[in-house]
């Protein structure tokens, strides 16, 4: 199944801490998600909440979640024609970062030709800062990561 839309999140944790999909997966968790048995089964079975298809740690590693073609739990009323891409931080990205999630654009778009890239902010009135950095902005100066948003 072909998807739509591409969501880039962030983690609302402080910049600078080393989290990753095992910490997404129990707050996920802790706020009542679930992933279904079979999909778990089939795909990451240790992950039983992760909302995201995928997560990129401070050090640049993509870790995976679901499965893309796994229902996701990060944007409502998008999930199920949708990529979550969650940034570990608030605001600030290393150089890593923002080149693990160039590539993965990049790559999930070769997948999803169709598929149009957006902010979480634009879906989520109650999350104006996430992924803390303007995407729409980003994506028109063909994937350049602003300054202010970047770790030196």
């Amino acid at each position: 199944m072909s998807k739509k839309e591409i969501i880039i999140h962030c983690s609302d944790s402080p910049d600078g801490r080393n989290d990753d999909v095992l910490d997404i997966d129990k707050w996920h968790h802790e706020r009542g998600f679930k992933r279904l048995r079979t999909r778990r089964e089939d795909f990451n079975p240790k992950l039983v909440a992760v909302g995201y298809q995928y997560v990129i740690c401070r050090d640049g590693k993509v870790q995976t979640g679901r499965a893309e073609n796994e229902v996701g739990a990060h944007c409502l009323g998008h999930n199920a024609t949708s990529i979550g891409i969650c940034m570990i931080g608030r605001k600030r990205y290393s150089p890593a970062q923002w080149d693990s999630l160039i590539k993965l654009l990049q790559d999930i778009q070769t997948r999803h030709p169709e598929a149009k890239i957006y902010g979480h902010f634009q879906f989520a009135t109650n999350k104006p800062f996430c992924p803390g950095f303007d995407v729409p902005a980003f994506v028109a100066a063909g994937y350049a990561p602003p300054a202010e948003n970047r770790y030196a």
